[in-house]
């Protein structure tokens, strides 16, 4: 799997809470994070490689390599050097569509965010099939925090059959890292369910506010 987004925003933990998970599962799990040279507010790509038994791989997903290619944030995932591991005959690809500018957007109110028919089309031309929510807003709503929102991703992947770790694996690794543990796996949790059950997720955080979704997909 591939994981990118923007630095300083949890890649790599959420990439070492997925590789903890397999290592429980006791499978063989071969992990590489790419932070560049900004490692705040810059790309970064975690590629996981986790294999039923020991195998000849690089820790760098190599073009088409990719099953799942987890998008925590939409320009980053729509980058071409990035999106080339993707294959359109086996990738699944989970995206968040959360909106967070760019420094150019900032510094430059006439730099406008890309269209989401335009990222939609970039990712869904490189894969099989492409799940698409608002991480960052199911976070905010339910946690109170937009930092959940790549365990909400996380989540989503899981409930979308392309996360090859059992669920509860997942949360036992996030037990073990031992940070802010019951809002993390609530965010799994709310994630799940953003691809279960969305109607229901979105009635309930609107009508009961944060922490009164998720709690029943244990």
């Amino acid at each position: 799997m591939r994981i990118t987004g923007i630095g300083g925003t949890g890649i790599v933990t959420v990439a070492q809470v997925l590789a903890t998970a397999a290592v429980i599962e006791d499978p063989e799990v071969r992990a590489l994070d790419q932070t560049g040279l900004a490692q705040k507010g810059g790309a970064v790509v975690s590629d996981l490689t986790i294999s039923s038994g020991p195998a000849e791989l690089a820790s760098k997903l190599g073009e088409s390599r990719c099953d799942l290619y987890l998008g925590c944030d939409a320009l980053v995932a729509t980058d071409s050097s990035y999106l080339k591991a993707a294959d359109p005959e086996r990738t699944v690809a989970v995206i968040s569509v959360t909106q967070t500018p760019t420094g150019a957007m900032v510094t430059d109110t006439s730099v406008a965010y890309p269209e989401q028919a335009a990222i939609r089309s970039a990712v869904d031309g490189a894969t099989a099939r492409a799940a698409y929510l608002d991480a960052g807003a199911i976070a905010r709503q339910g946690l109170d925090d937009e930092q959940y929102a790549n365990m909400v991703l996380a989540g989503a992947a899981y409930q979308s059959g392309a996360l090859p770790l059992a669920a509860e694996a997942i949360e036992q690794a996030v037990e073990l890292n031992g940070v802010a543990v019951a809002s993390n796996i609530q965010a799994f949790r709310l994630g799940r369910q953003a691809i279960a059950r969305p109607g229901e997720l979105r009635a309930v955080l609107q009508a009961d506010g944060p922490a009164a979704a998720g709690s029943e997909l244990a």
